[in-house]
Parts: structure tokens; sequence; C-alpha cells
């Protein structure tokens, strides 16, 4: 160890530090020595070290210097300040003088302090962006033309070489290198603190922590997105078509917009407006646009580049540029109608980029694999609105230099801007002079209508018809207007003054009340407080025409039909004005009433006779419901279900289409929970649809739960199990399996018929279909005939016709009467299939192979297939029928499909979509339901259907496959045709409207006929009621005409059971069973009543009291029109038992000395055997 005892200097001026330490072997130690001058001119020493160093125990260092006199800056003046308007600039001088002995050096900056508003400031409020969005130019919507197709797709990733260039290349620092980044990212911005990318590979944006560089948060995205631009409040991300969709903060869609071209854009926010560019293209125009897509500006490329996405920099009033082709990043000015090249740096890896954002100070750059870069973009901060020159220098002893400081209050706002000029130099005593600056903006209004023409089209005479016109304020400070005057007086304002804020817009309604016929001109003049603009002029044009009057008979509709019937009768619209009338007309079926049963509580309670449904928890029902002409009785809450075919219970407000125009239902809630068939864990959970959260425990069920069906009156639910070949039946109400049925082999799809009274399997490794009674599980017959390998089913609302989905063979129909063939529809190419769907007015089927295809139902043709998928599995209709949403599984995405003209009109993409399986939506149609069979975190993904956005996922369990929500079938019983046309003046049109008592039971059905026209009158709609008034009619029905007993032993009685069922349209009261031989009698009540589509099991029992043959008769009365004594054959053979034991009883001695024996014969007891 060294040991250094002391360190000496021979002269004063110098000093050192430290002057004693200990050093071990290869140890190192750093000695400051300070020199204080203490006159002008030469210094000298000896430095002395003294340590245990046997060899140099004093080691010694010359020292020299120089005394010089220091400098000293003396700044004028101390403070600066100035005024100026938007858009001005000045200049001040501040002078640095050196009243010292020797040079100064000097650098110099800006900083803000106490800014009051800037630029920024009211570009990032919600104020200002709520304000563009609240006028027609910035409303958000879904504005953008979805019907545009494009074939854009990213560039072959170019390699970063450096290419000859006409400016100086500048190499920009980095600052940090992010390994490990988003793969695929087309796209980055800041927002506040918080990195923001756009993943093209999954669709996704993705919240990246750049601190700890992980992935916090994710949101799903339209397919195929790139680029990004945030608005103070919204992304923008662009996609193949040249459309663009905005998106919240939690990733829910919230408006979108068309750019001018059909490619992929690249994109920034300038603070007022988009800028896009068509990405990829060789020297093409950059389009300054707003929320609508309006271009507002456009700027030519001015030199040789290949944009690929950009980033607005408003403190540098310019945009940088990722340009691959040319292994570049470069600044551009826009100015004058041209992009101009300001500056540029080398690309920092060897692939093309597709992502550059600004996060007010550095630039951060990636290439499509990563890593990302934080590069310093060579500009100094500070306060954006001065400008220093020179900002660097010296000035000799003696001098002094005069620095200009810009101010510029180009795009500022009216307000105060307060900064301080930093000068930092080598005078020692004061090696920081700050001069505090201040700026006094005074705001200016600039105002921009973007339409200088008012186009009203047709205006009926003496009847408003009004338009907004938009007013823009560019400016800085706010836009008063201050009159609004038209030259014709049929044109007027709805205001004649408003105040508009800077950057934002307003609307003033302009009215056109036409006072004649022909067409109309005029002028309207807009005043305001712009002083460049003072007085703009809007061209006003509109065309006088007639007003049509309508007028319709009569004003309500009543008809009184028999079950079956079908009566026709004539609305007439009439038009007894001067102009064209135009009409449409809608249905609305309404179940405020129900068909007329009166429910009493078991053992004939309280009477209820309101206006809902509901029932208890209890075995006993009790029903409120309005009353009607006919009065029933029933204890059966599930005869009541089945009565109804559960179309009481339909979802309120539910649309429905039929022959192409809307029929709405309005109704009381429906069962509100969905099924699911985990497939790897052997059961079944359950999702409460209303709070889409799992109840209960899993419901085990058998091997490899593959689909499942919940019964039309939601009692039960069928689960198809393919390795087991059965089928599990569960409870409802419980949640319990009550069943299990023996399948044909590898079970897939069921489907009930409408009535609840059979069960339809398809079983795909045995090539048939099992139809089975749902009431006791009975196999009722098997279908094959040109069946193979049926996947799924699907049933007509009538259920006369069964559609059998093939593998690969197409769809088989068969007609349920007879369970017979009736044709076959091949598909257009040959493809494996997998689900299929009858629309809820049941027009059309569809279903899934490797496209889509639309079946209609009255033809049994294809009128559709939709192209444009990849493995396309589960299907559902919203309740309205109005769209299909379609598991697209190779393409990661669910398409929504428009079924008027069958066409994909929005994608919802997500990877988790990648392993897609079923879909179902819900009753009300709120929310769709994927399932994910190899996703156990999110095996269930849920959809907002309104917003056309991920809600939320669940886990189920694992194999999440079939999945089944309650679909209620309603009968549509009231037509109208036609449903639109136009009525010329001075003449009337008839409209057909049916009534269709077509399997309806008796009761008062109501509706609602809706027409609206353009009479300018009527603004409402003009609403007809409807009533129907159906009689039913109960139909007695026997499961047998005979009951044989066969063999009865005499004495000894023997039962069998004879099951009674309403399958008419009333309540079926049977009065009387009875017996015309002694032997035979009813076990329980002989009378009773059968609500329609109940059962009635009726026990019959024998007694015979002598040998011999029997045969009678039981005679069933009940109120069945048609059949009121149904009979019934009863058979029996009496037979004598042949054993019997005699005597019947054996008295023994008190007390046997000897052992004895006795022969007793053994009973034969029918009873005991």
């Amino acid at each position: 160890t060294l040991i250094v005892s002391d360190i000496t200097t021979t002269t004063a001026e110098f000093t050192a530090s430290p002057t004693a330490f200990a050093l071990s072997p290869e140890g190192t130690q750093e000695i400051n020595v300070v020199l204080l001058a203490t006159t002008v001119g030469p210094v000298s020493g000896i430095l002395s070290i003294f340590s245990n160093d046997p060899d140099e125990p004093e080691f010694t260092v010359a020292l020299s210097g120089e005394g010089v006199i220091p400098p000293d800056i003396m700044v004028t003046p101390a403070l600066l300040s100035d005024s100026l308007v938007t858009g001005d600039t000045s200049t001040r001088t501040i002078t640095i003088e050196n009243t010292g002995g020797s040079d100064l050096s000097f650098e110099i900056n800006t900083r803000e302090t106490g800014l009051d508003m800037t630029i920024l400031d009211l570009i990032s409020s919600e104020d200002y962006i709520q304000l563009n969005k609240s006028a027609p130019m910035g409303r958000i919507g879904f504005y953008a033309d979805e019907s545009r197709e494009s074939s854009a797709s990213l560039p072959a990733l170019p390699k970063g070489q450096l290419m000859p260039l006409n400016s100086v290349m500048d190499i920009g620092d980095v600052i940090e290198v992010y390994d490990g980044f988003i793969d695929g990212n087309v796209g980055i911005v800041w927002v506040e603190n918080e990195l923001y990318v756009v993943d093209y590979l999954f669709a996704k944006l993705v919240k990246y922590d750049t601190a700890n560089r992980t992935i916090i948060d994710v949101f799903p995205l339209h397919l195929d997105p790139y680029g990004i631009a945030w608005d103070g409040q919204y992304f923008w991300i662009g996609a193949p078509s040249g459309n663009v969709y905005g998106y919240d903060l939690d990733g829910n869609m919230i408006g979108s917009f068309s750019t001018p071209f059909v490619e992929l854009p690249a994109l920034t926010w300038d603070g007022i407006n988009f800028i896009v560019y068509p990405a990829f293209n060789f020297r093409s125009t950059f389009y300054v646009v707003d929320f609508t897509g309006e271009v507002i500006e456009t700027f030519d490329l001015s030199f040789d580049a290949a944009p690929y996405q950009m980033v607005w920099v408003e403190e540098h009033s310019s945009m940088w540029v990722s340009d691959p082709e040319f292994g570049r990043i470069v600044r551009v000015s826009l100015e004058n109608g041209e992009a101009r090249l300001v500056d540029e740096f080398a690309f920092f890896d060897d692939n093309g980029g597709y992502s550059i954002s600004h996060d007010g100070t550095d630039l951060w750059w990636s290439d499509w694999e990563g890593p990302l870069y934080q590069i310093d973009d060579g500009i100094k901060e500070g306060a954006f609105w001065i400008s220093v020159f020179p900002d660097t220098g010296t000035v000799s002893a003696g001098s002094s230099a005069d620095i200009t400081l810009t101010f510029d209050a180009d795009r500022l706002f009216g307000g105060d801007y307060d900064a301080d000029v930093v000068i930092t130099s080598n005078d020692p005593d004061e090696p920081v002079v700050i001069v505090p600056t201040h700026l006094t903006v005074t705001g200016i209004p600039d105002i921009r209508i973007p339409n200088n023409v008012l186009l009203f089209g047709e205006a009926f005479v003496s009847f408003p018809s009004t338009m907004p016109l938009t007013i823009v304020n560019e400016g800085t400070d706010t836009l008063n207007i201050t009159n609004v005057t038209s030259s014709n007086p049929d044109f007027s304002p709805e205001v004649t003054s408003a105040s508009i804020p800077a950057r934002s817009s307003h609307d003033i309604q302009i009215s056109l009340t036409p006072s004649a016929e022909g067409f109309i001109f005029g002028v309207l003049t807009v005043e305001s407080n712009d002083s460049d603009e003072g007085s703009i002029d809007i061209a006003l044009l509109g065309e006088g025409v007639p007003a049509p009057e309508i007028e319709i008979t009569p004003d309500s509709l009543f008809a009184d039909l028999f079950t079956g019937e079908i009566d026709s009768q004539t609305v007439t619209i009439a038009n007894i004005g001067a102009g064209d009338l135009f009409f449409d007309l809608s249905i609305d079926l309404l179940l405020d009433s129900i068909p007329p049963f009166e429910i009493v509580s078991e053992g004939g309670g309280e009477v209820f006779s309101k206006t809902s449904f509901r029932t208890n928890e209890t075995s006993t029902a009790i029903f409120d419901i309005l009353m009607s002409e006919a009065v029933v009785k029933s204890s059966s809450a599930k005869a009541y279900s089945d009565a109804l075919k559960s179309w009481s219970e339909m979802p309120t407000g539910m649309v429905f289409r039929k022959n192409n125009r809307n029929m709405k239902v309005t109704a009381g809630s429906p069962f509100q929970y969905a099924y699911i068939a985990n497939s790897f864990d052997n059961n079944v959970a359950v999702i409460d649809v209303t709070s889409n959260e799992i109840v209960g425990n899993p419901i085990s069920v058998g091997g490899f739960p593959w689909r499942l069906t919940i019964s039309p009156s939601a009692e039960q639910v069928w689960v198809s199990n393919r390795d087991t070949d059965n089928i599990t039946v569960i409870e409802t109400s419980s949640n319990t399996v009550i069943g299990t049925i023996t399948a044909g082999d590898g079970p897939t799809g069921i489907v009930f018929s409408p009535d609840g009274s059979k069960a339809y399997v398809a079983n795909r490794w045995s090539s048939s279909v099992i139809v089975y009674d749902a009431g006791t599980f009975d196999l009722e017959g098997t279908i094959t005939s040109s069946i193979s390998g049926p996947q799924d089913l699907a049933i007509t609302p009538d259920g006369d016709y069964l559609y059998v989905l093939n593998i690969s063979q197409g769809v088989t129909v068969i007609e349920t009467a007879e369970n017979s063939f009736v044709t076959n529809i091949a598909l257009p190419s040959p493809s494996s299939t997998h689900t299929i769907k009858m629309s809820p007015d049941g027009s059309m089927l569809y279903l899934t192979y490797s496209g889509v295809v639309v079946i209609d139902v009255e033809t049994n043709s294809i009128i559709a297939d939709i192209g444009g998928f990849s493995n396309p599995h589960g299907l559902d209709f919203t309740p309205d029928g109005k769209l299909v949403f379609v598991m697209d599984k190779f393409n990661s995405a669910v398409k929504i499909i428009e079924t008027t003209d069958h066409t994909v009109v929005s994608s919802i993409s997500d990877s988790r979509f990648s392993s897609g399986w079923g879909l179902a939506i819900e009753p009300d149609g709120v929310y769709a339901y994927v399932t994910n069979p190899f996703d156990l975190t999110n095996s269930i993904v849920i959809i907002d259907i309104a917003t056309t956005s991920i809600a939320a996922s669940l886990s189920s369990g694992s194999g999440a496959r079939g999945i089944a929500t309650f679909r209620p079938f309603f009968p549509f019983w009231l037509d109208a045709e036609p449903t639109t046309s136009i009525v010329a003046p001075n003449s009337s049109i008839d409209i057909k409207v049916t009534f269709d008592a077509e399997g309806l039971f008796g009761g008062n059905y109501l509706a609602e006929i809706g027409i609206s026209s353009n009479d300018p009158r009527e603004v409402e709609e003009t609403t007809i009621p409807v009533r129907l008034k159906v009689t039913g009619a109960p139909d007695a029905v026997l499961s047998t005409d005979t009951l044989d007993f066969r063999g009865v032993f005499i004495g000894y009685g023997d039962t069998l059971s004879l099951r009674v069922s309403n399958v008419g349209t009333d309540s079926l009261t049977v009065t009387d069973i009875s017996s015309n031989i002694g032997e035979v009698t009813v076990v329980g009540p002989t009378s009773f009543m059968l609500l329609p589509r109940e059962k009635h099991e009726v026990s019959v029992s024998v007694l015979a009291t002598s040998a011999g043959s029997l045969s009678g008769t039981l005679s069933i009365l009940s109120n069945d029109p048609d059949e009121p004594t149904l009979m019934v054959t009863v058979l029996a053979e009496a037979l004598i038992p042949p054993v019997h034991l005699t005597p019947y009883d054996k008295q023994y001695p008190d007390f046997i000395r000897f052992p004895t024996s006795e022969c007793l014969p053994i009973p034969h007891d029918p009873l005991l055997l």
C-alpha cells in the first residue's frame, strides 16, 4: 500500500487537494491543483508529494500559469416586451458587453415561462375537439365510403442504403435504442407521456411503456390498419381503402372519413386538420383534410421521395417524414402549395420503417421489426415564438455584440406570452444572465365558409325547408357574426348573429319557404369582425314545388276470424294535394295483448287479469295477463309457456324483416342466458347475457360436447356429445341434467320444431337425422335420404321444412310431415361446411362454407354467394334480421353482412378470433358472443353490436365451441302491400291488408300500421290501429285408440296410461271419461282442462273378477267441435293365478317333543312376483 503523507506547493497561489491518502497496489488517485492568481502575469511553483515509496519518498511536479483579468458580462436591456397582432413579427436587440480583460464566450437559449395560452393548449383541449366535431364538417359518425375496395398492401421492405442527395446529410444523434419492440409496427404516436403503436400483423393498437419496455394494454382495430394520428381526443387510423377510422382511448370506434385516394394513407394531425398522403407513392401530393375528408389545401412534393409515414411538429412548423426508399428521415415544410425539403437524417437500421413520431423534444422512429429509436432532431427546444441570432459567439475584452431577437406571432392566439432569454458565458462571477421577455398578442378572427353555394333542391310552397350553413373560425380570436341577411325574403336565417371561438365552427340554419312555384335565387350576406373578409356572400338556390296532402281511410282495421282463416281488407291512401305524394308503410305487431287465458293458482285461488306476464319460483304459477272474451283455467306454467310457443316473451322493440320491409314486434323480456359447450372439459357453462358473467358451476355432460340448442319454451337445453354418441338434456330452471338420450354416430346439430314437440338431431358419422319426441325423449323416426355427413340443421317457422347442412354435399330439404326428401341444394363449389341459420322472418337461410351462401326459402335456390372469407364458422342474425355476424376464422375477424343486399358492410378484427368457432347473438340484440376452443383465457369474446367493438372477454372453460342463445318464435299474422309508392295529385292507391290466422291461438292480436310520407303537414308518422280477433278451436288427440292389457290375473289390477293432447288453438275441456264395463276404471280425475299444446296422462285400470276375455269401451267427452266423443277400445284376458296356497294358515302344538315335517305350497302372488 502506498501511503501519501503530505502534498505541498512552493507558491501560495497554487493549492492541492487531497493532501494525504493511501493507495492499494495498482490504485490511482486524482489530485486537484487550483491556481488563484493574485496579480497579472506569469505564476510558477513546485508541487511536492511525500510518501512511503522507498525509491522516491519525495516526488515533484513543476507548476506554471498566468494571471489574467477575467471577462465581465453586461447585458442590456434587462427585460424586453412587445405587442403584436397574430401573424405579425418584430425584432428587438440585446447587447452583450464585455467589460472584463479577456474574451467572453456565450451561448443563448430560450425557455417559456408563465404561458397563458398557446396554440398547443387549444389544439389539445377537449372543448376545441368537441366544437369541431359538433359541426357538420366534424360530426362524429360513420361517413367513410365503405364500398371502397383496394388491393393496397405494404411494399417490400427496402434496405436503408444512403442515396445521393442534393443537400448535406446530417446524421441525427441516437439517444436511446429500445430492442424487442412491436413486430409489424406501422404507426406510433405520443399521447402525453404514453406511446401507442399500430400493430399491422394482428390488427391491434398497443399501449407501450418505454420506461419498462413492456406492453401495457391492447385494443382491437379494423383489418389491415396503417398509420396513426392523435387529435387531442381521438386516435385516427388508416385502412387500405383510404378510409380513416377514429377510436377513443378505450378502443371504441367513434367515426370515420374517406381520404381523396383509395390507398393506404400516411397521416398526421396539424392541430386543426389532418394531413394525408398516399403512402409509398413517389412524388405525389399531401392533402390537408377536415373531419369529413373535405380537402382544404394541397401541397405537391417538390423533391424525390416516397413517404411511408409522417408526423407534424407544431413547434417546428413542419413535418418529419419517413422515406425508406431513399434510406432517410426528412423534414418537410408546407408552403405555397409545395412540400419542400428542409433537413434530412440517414436511417439507423438496414430495414425500412413505417413508424415515426415526435414527443415535443425528440424524434421516435422504428423499422418493421424494431428496434425503436429515440433520436435528437437537431433542433433546440425553447420558446417557439422567439428566435435568436446569433445564439453563440465570442466578445473580446472591451467590446460588445448585438443579438437580434425575433418575436413571431404567427398562429398565436390572443393572450400573454412570457419567456426567458438565458445567456450562459465564461464570466466567473455571473455565468448565467436571464433577460425576461413578454409578448402580448392580439388575436384576429379568420372566417371560412366551406360552401359558397347552398342548394336547397325542391321545397314545398308555403312550407319551410332548412339547411345548415357552416361557418369556421380559423383565426386566433373570437369571430363575431354581426349580421346575416338575405336578398330574397323566401330565404331566412335562423339567427342573425353568433360568436364563434377560435379554431371552431358553428352552424346557422337557413330556411327556404317558397312563396310560389319555380326556381328561387338569393344571396345570403354574412357580416363579421374578420378584418380581411368582413362580408361574405353565399349563393342560394332552390325550387318551389306544390305540396302533397295525404288522406288515409279507414282510421282503424278489425277482423274476426277462426284459426286458419285469411281475410283481406283495404286501406286507401289518397293525395288531395297538388304535388306527388311519396309514402312508406311499416307494421308494428304489439304484444300488449296475448291469447285470452285466465290463470288461477293451484286449487282455484285468486284470478289475475293485468297487463304483464310473470311466473314465481315455485311449481305453482302466477300469471298477469290482459283479459279477453274467452276464459280458461290452468295451474301449469309449462302449459302456458308451451301454449304461447314462447313468442309472448319476445324482447322489447325487436324489428323483424318480412318481404323486404320492416315489421316491428313489441313485447317483454326473454330468457336471458347463453349456454356454451366446453368440448375439452366435457361440460356446459352458463352466461347471464344481461351482466355478461358466468353463473353457477359448469354442468357435466357427455364426451366432447359439440353443439347445443335451447328449446322453444326455454325450459331445456339439448347438448350433442360427439364422442359418447348421446344427447344430454339440461333443465334450465335448475341447470341440472334430467336425461341422456341415445343418438346416432357423432351427433352434431340440433333443432326443435317451433311448437317444441319434436327435436331433430344430426348425426355426422352415421349420415342421419333422428327425430325425437321432445317431451318423452322417445325416438320417432330416422331420416337418411340424400343425407351425407350432416353438420347443422335449420327449420322453417311453421315447422314444415327441415334443412340439413351436409359436410360437403350442400343442403338437403326434408318435409317434416312425412320426413320425406324434397330436394338437394348444391353449393357453388365443394367445400367443408359449418353452420346454417334461418332468418327471423323465415324468408332466407345463411350458411358458411368457403364463403357465405344465402338461400331463398320460397324457391330453395341460392340468391347470393358472398366471398372474401377464409374458413368462416359460426354465424347468427341480429334479432331484426337486418344484419348477419359471421366468424371469419383465418382472417381473425367477425364480418358483418347487411341482409338487404347481402354485402359485407363492416369487419371487427382481433387476434383472438383466429381460433374462433361458434357465434351467437343474445335476444335483445345488444351483444354477440364468439367462442374460442383454443384460448382458455378468452374462450368467449363479447362484441358490442351497436359500436361493433370488443366489449369484454370471459373464460368459460376449455374447448368452447357450440353456443346457444334463446331465439323465440313469433307468428306474423298481418301483411300489407304495397309498402311504398308514389301517388299523383288527386289520385289514390289501395293497400291490401291481409289478416292470416293460420296457426294462431284464440284471442285478440293488436298491431299498428305506420304510414310516413312527404306531406309537410304530417311530420309525425300516421298510425292505423289494427285488431284481429281469433276464435280458436280445441282439437283432442289420443296417444292410442286401443288399450290392450293382455293377460291380467283375477283379483289383481293392472294400469296403463292414455295420453290426451290438445293440438288445437283454444282450450280443451274434457268433461268426462267413462267405461261401459265395470272392470275398467279411470284412476284420478275424469275431467280437466288443457291449454293449446298441453298434454295430460290418464291412468286406466282393469280389475278382473272372473276368467275370460274382457272387451269394453272408454269414452272421452270434450268440447272438441269435430270429435266431441273419442272412443278407446279396452282389451284384457283375465287369468286364474297358476299357484294357490291352501290352507291360508296352519296351527301347530305349543310344544313339540319330536321333530316333525310338513310340505306347504309356494304362493304365486303376482303382486309379490
